[in-house]
């Protein structure tokens, strides 16, 4: 008999597909390491974008939303500071919506990184959120905590120039 069948279809579900079934890495010939490597000349990113650290999680989330993750990247231009950074942020929210994760993240981290992307993509803050920075601290105070906080912020959304 299985007590909890709730998180026993959770965890199963957060397994499928981590069989030995490899996802094919990008090569440096691809299409998507092509893209990268002409927004790398073209863009005048502060840094480049570290293919080797993005490719293969852009081969997981297929190359519809890659190629649309790259060019929301490419839109945002040199006001990026850290591409490779904001990439690995977009991944995990993607992937985590998916129900895969680039690593496992507990749910209240997940509802935090949501959170904090919908305020980057609809919440007219003055600069994005870097959720490398800010991520551990508002897990740290706890979910209910966190969601007040970026609460705040959004209200306060026109008084704050740096919100990290």
């Amino acid at each position: 008999k299985i007590e909890h069948p709730t998180e026993y279809i959770k965890r199963a579900v957060g397994l499928a597909g981590e069989d030995e079934v490899q996802i094919p890495l990008p090569s440096d010939s691809s299409a998507m390491a092509q893209r990268v490597a002409s927004m790398n000349r073209d863009i005048g990113f502060a840094k480049p974008i570290d293919f080797g650290e993005v490719g293969k999680d852009l081969a997981r989330i297929g190359d519809e939303d890659a190629f649309r993750l790259l060019d929301e990247v490419a839109r945002k231009g040199a006001a990026v500071k850290d591409p490779t950074g904001f990439l690995k942020f977009k991944l995990k929210a993607k992937l985590a919506s998916l129900g895969a994760t680039l690593e496992e993240a507990s749910s209240e981290e997940t509802k935090i990184l949501k959170r904090v992307e919908w305020l980057n993509d609809f919440g007219g803050l003055l600069q994005d959120l870097d959720y490398n920075r800010i991520g551990t601290s508002l897990e740290a105070v706890g979910l209910e905590h966190a969601m007040t906080i970026l609460r705040e912020l959004e209200d306060k959304r026109n008084a704050v120039r740096d919100p990290n």
